[in-house]
């Protein structure tokens, strides 16, 4: 009977010291002063969500790309329905200061035509400059004339700077080679411009 007391009380001490470690206290959320809490986990992103994000950025990305095209093809459109600006080349370029008068009225590229009784002075030169107004190439290689006089003076501007301008007679364009560039420009009154007794956009 010891023998079996002796044995009881081993099994309850035995017992009760392995009964912590099947007795620990439930995960409150709580814990204890001194102790690091348990590391909480991060909730996982979506499988998916971040290539989404950036497809997203894509798409606004290219819409604002869509909207800045329209916009400038717009623009575009706009730009050239508007007419050309009706200044003459006295303001669009400068007032002229002195002029070197052609020796003589020629024919124009490519024509035969007798010009010997066509004149050039700095009244009929000031006056175109006065009175053109700038146009496209185009519309100048539509009117050409073939049978057509020229005369070329050389222009000097007050502000500084040179050209030379070319006078067709008949269709009242010029044509004036100004920093390297070619420009045209018309006046409609100048028609004739060349001929005899030319004086303030009439030929008698």
């Amino acid at each position: 009977m010891p023998t079996l007391t002796i044995n009881a009380l081993t099994l309850s001490s035995n017992a009760l010291v392995a009964a912590p470690d099947r007795c620990d206290p439930p995960d409150t959320g709580y814990f204890e002063i001194g102790r690091p809490p348990p590391p909480r986990r991060q909730p996982q992103e979506p499988h998916g969500s971040r290539y989404r994000g950036m497809a997203m950025m894509q798409f606004e990305l290219n819409l604002r790309s869509a909207s800045l095209c329209f916009l400038v093809l717009l623009h575009a459109g706009a730009s050239a329905q508007q007419p050309m600006k009706a200044a003459p080349p006295s303001r669009s370029i400068g007032p002229l200061g002195a002029i070197t008068l052609p020796r003589a009225v020629e024919p124009a590229p490519g024509s035969d035509a007798d010009c010997s009784d066509r004149a050039i002075d700095e009244q009929r030169i000031r006056y175109f400059w006065d009175h053109a107004v700038e146009g496209p190439a185009s519309d100048f290689q539509r009117d050409f004339d073939l049978a057509d006089c020229t005369a070329s003076p050389r222009l000097h501007l007050r502000k500084g700077g040179h050209g030379v301008l070319h006078l067709h007679d008949a269709t009242g364009w010029g044509v004036l080679e100004w920093k390297g560039a070619t420009r045209y420009f018309r006046c409609a009154p100048c028609e004739g411009i060349l001929a005899p007794g030319f004086v303030g956009g009439t030929a008698k």
